[in-house]
């Protein structure tokens, strides 16, 4: 289903008890990438930058911040989940499973990457 807004798509497929998982990770984002521009880009709530940056995606049991390059990443705490030829994601279940220094260290390396793209690709 084609979504209107991202606020349509968060009270869609975002159970009440991921809520807050979804707010911390959107904090998160607006502090570390703040330059990026959310929006509904591919039926997914998504930050662009050059490219597309990061992304949120909803399971019944956990939320993913999904990343573009993320294949390309360091992992040195072996989060990256996926089996894409680029993408990679981060899942979490639980507000306290969110380790602020961790996120900070994907994003960083995902603006990295981002800044690597030439505009309009």
């Amino acid at each position: 289903m084609p979504y209107a807004s991202v606020d349509a798509y968060l009270a869609d497929k975002v159970s009440p008890d991921l809520r807050p998982v979804v707010d911390r990770l959107f904090a998160l984002m607006a502090e570390l990438a703040p330059q990026a521009t959310l929006g509904l880009y591919y039926g997914a709530p998504m930050w662009k930058g050059a490219g597309y940056l990061a992304w949120i995606s909803a399971a019944k049991a956990h939320i993913s911040l999904g990343f573009t390059h993320g294949r390309a990443f360091e992992d040195k705490y072996g989060l990256l989940r996926g089996s894409g030829k680029h993408a990679m994601n981060l899942q979490f279940q639980a507000v306290d499973e969110i380790k602020p220094g961790q996120v900070r260290y994907y994003v960083k390396q995902a603006l990295k990457h981002d800044q690597r793209r030439p505009p309009g690709r």
